[in-house]
């Protein structure tokens, strides 16, 4: 009788074995489809988002605006810095930055001018005084998704025979209407390449330098000047290829009726 109960006893460990040998590897077997039910979703979204990075378009903020000297060379500093800082843009050296850098524009603002006569004949006797030195910059940021290939801008290269006011930065659309520009500039097409642009890059381009003047003696109207003595790059559009490969131009003459204030 007790062998046989006994032995029943052993029948039931066994069993109870059994069933939890049972539920660990159905435990098992659903972890292990589970998990690979996880890793093919991840995937499939890992492989969504790299569709997505690899089909998305790029996008261009422009902005168009005026600095001081000051500001602009302080810009350059903090950009070779590489402080990170948001606001401040890598500078597209060119003709303009290369006269800040250089300091050498001295433009002859004593030639005959179509507008500005009383200037100039004040500027010939020295009656006039320098207060402050500007440059109008292009900012071009890409801040799609999409890399941009081969981004290439497109400008009018503007020299001057006569000094031009600039009394703000609209005023370098009057250049595409000769008749109200005064004596005709020299007109040249040409093209700046600003290469791949990732996401979040950006460059600083200037595009001309104005000077403030101020009469030193007596009253008249105005008592202030704003004027340059060029040359002038005025931007007339911008085109890149998307990722797709797609062509894509932005005219930009828009932007340049719509200056911003750029942080000074």
């Amino acid at each position: 009788m007790e062998n046989n109960e006994t032995q029943s006893n052993k029948n039931s460990l066994a069993i109870v074995l059994m069933v939890i040998g049972c539920i660990l590897i159905a435990g098992n077997i659903y972890f292990f489809i589970n998990r690979q039910q996880h890793n093919s979703i991840q995937k499939q979204q890992l492989d969504s988002l790299a569709k997505q990075l690899d089909t998305a378009s790029a996008k261009f903020e422009i902005g168009y605006g005026e600095m001081s000297i000051a500001s602009y060379n302080k810009m350059k500093a903090e950009t070779e810095q590489m402080d990170g800082n948001p606001l401040v843009y890598p500078v597209m050296k060119n003709e303009i930055d290369n006269l800040i850098t250089t300091n050498t524009y001295h433009p002859d603002y004593g030639l005959p001018s179509t507008y500005l006569q009383d200037f100039t004949t004040l500027y010939k006797q020295n009656k006039l005084k320098l207060s402050g030195r500007s440059v109008a910059c292009l900012i071009v940021k890409q801040a799609g998704k999409g890399k941009a290939q081969s981004v290439k801008l497109d400008i009018n290269h503007l020299k001057l025979d006569e000094v031009s006011e600039m009394y703000d930065p609209t005023d370098i659309n009057k250049f595409e209407n000769p008749e109200n520009a005064g004596k005709p500039p020299h007109k040249t097409q040409m093209q700046l390449d600003l290469g791949v642009m990732d996401t979040g890059s950006a460059w600083l381009i200037p595009l001309y330098i104005s000077e403030g003047f101020r009469r030193v003696t007596g009253d008249g109207d105005p008592s202030m000047w704003f004027v340059t003595g060029g040359p002038i790059l005025v931007p007339v559009s911008l085109s890149y290829i998307n990722k797709d490969k797609t062509s894509k131009e932005i005219p930009l003459r828009n932007v340049l009726d719509r200056p911003i204030e750029i942080l000074d």
